[in-house]
């Protein structure tokens, strides 16, 4: 199979004696195709295998069964995908075995926080529920709104996010475009009633475009989804839609990024994890800046 197949036929010809006699030109092949070979099984056999791939059979026993091999290769990818959203989602987790310096890090860019704010549903399952305030300290009683302190936690159902789901189903000029999850079991005051129970939601009708800081999770998006509503719009192309509409700009931070939406709804997005690498007085004096 390494032969061409003129230079088959030329080596066939010249068989004599029972001895097969090939050119030079085939004899060179022939030697180059089973040197490339050899390289190419020397770099297979002496590749580590890459993370989250630990329990798979790596890589000899993976050839036995071709079945076998998509079904391990469907493992490889979803182990590797897992892994990967795990260590985005769960800095605050591996904060505790973070030295002092990295801790302070973490809790300076707000990756990190002390406070959750747990909710039990009808069916008894039990959630940890966004909390989000507004940048410059304005408490729930200083606006006369339905939320004790700084901090709303939700999503959940009250008389603004009711207002707001009505206002939106009435004119959807509002919110020009946002495509949110429209199912909405319990007592949600209707169709698209959970979305527009979200904090970023309720927090920019009481108090249009004034900035956002999401505490302890990520500002919910088609990217980056709440539970149950994987495929559509979220919170953060609610704010884009928004801002688009107003030609007015915006901010929200979360757990993972500073982010800005412009007047015409473009996000941009500052990772916070690319920040860790500047020392605790730098980030010190950066974040009150921005």
């Amino acid at each position: 199979a390494a032969l061409s197949s003129q230079a088959a036929k030329e080596a066939a010809s010249l068989r004599k004696g029972g001895v097969l006699a090939v050119t030079n030109d085939a004899r060179d092949r022939l030697k180059q195709c089973l040197q490339r070979a050899k390289a190419s099984k020397a770099r297979f056999d002496n590749l580590a295998p890459p993370s989250g791939f630990e329990a798979l059979p790596w890589p000899s026993e993976l050839w036995s069964d071709l079945d076998d091999v998509k079904k391990r290769c469907a493992l490889a990818r979803k182990a590797s995908s897992s892994l990967k959203d795990k260590k985005r989602a769960d800095v605050a987790r591996l904060a505790g075995s973070a030295d002092a310096t990295s801790k302070k890090k973490l809790q300076l860019l707000g990756m990190i926080v002390d406070e959750e704010a747990m909710l039990t549903n009808a069916r008894g399952e039990t959630r940890t529920l966004a909390r989000t305030k507004y940048m410059d300290g304005l408490s729930g009683e200083d606006l006369g709104a339905p939320w004790a302190g700084e901090v709303r936690s939700g999503a959940v159902a009250d008389d603004i996010s009711r207002r707001v789901r009505d206002a939106i189903e009435a004119d959807q000029a509002l919110a020009p475009g946002w495509r949110p999850n429209p199912e909405a079991e319990g007592d949600w005051g209707g169709r698209h009633g959970k979305p527009c129970g979200h904090n970023e939601v309720v927090m920019h009708a009481v108090r249009p475009f004034a900035p956002l800081e999401v505490l302890n999770t990520r500002c919910c998006s088609r990217k980056a989804p709440a539970p149950g509503n994987k495929g559509f719009d979220g919170c953060l192309e609610f704010l884009a839609c928004r801002c688009r509409a107003k030609k007015t700009p915006t901010t929200v931070w979360d757990s993972n990024a500073f982010i800005h939406v412009s007047a015409s709804g473009d996000v941009d997005v500052l990772p916070k994890q690319e920040l860790l690498s500047r020392s605790v007085d730098e980030i010190a004096a950066l974040v009150p800046k921005l």
